[in-house]
């Protein structure tokens, strides 16, 4: 359990409910915590696997919603989002019915605003 002053990075939001305390060995760091007492542990990570990819959060950030949309293909898709939203981490913001292009074999990050 960790306090309600544990921030995620990218996010800006806090870790409310729990902290896992996730050690990454051959998985990609997506988020991390900027508590001192958490920042050498990740926050969400991601692996690729066989064909596909598995990703971890290990925290309930604060009340944001987060949607975590995996292209399992291999190809490039179009998404239209049926709401406003922004990439966390990678900062674009996507409007409501806008196309997001979303790369093959990949997850994307959005956060309703």
């Amino acid at each position: 359990m960790t306090s309600h002053d544990d921030r995620l990075d990218a996010l800006g939001g806090r870790a409310t409910a729990w902290a896992d305390h996730l050690e990454p060995v051959d998985a990609e760091t997506l988020l991390g915590y900027r508590a001192a007492h958490l920042a050498d542990f990740a926050a969400a990570t991601t692996r690729r696997h066989g064909d596909g990819r598995v990703s971890w959060v290990g925290t309930l950030p604060d009340g944001s919603r987060l949607w975590f949309l995996t292209n399992w293909s291999d190809q490039v898709v179009e998404l239209l989002l049926t709401l406003d939203a922004e990439d966390p981490v990678s900062s674009p913001t996507h409007r409501a019915g806008e196309p997001v292009s979303h790369s093959p074999r990949a997850v994307l990050i959005v956060r309703q605003f």
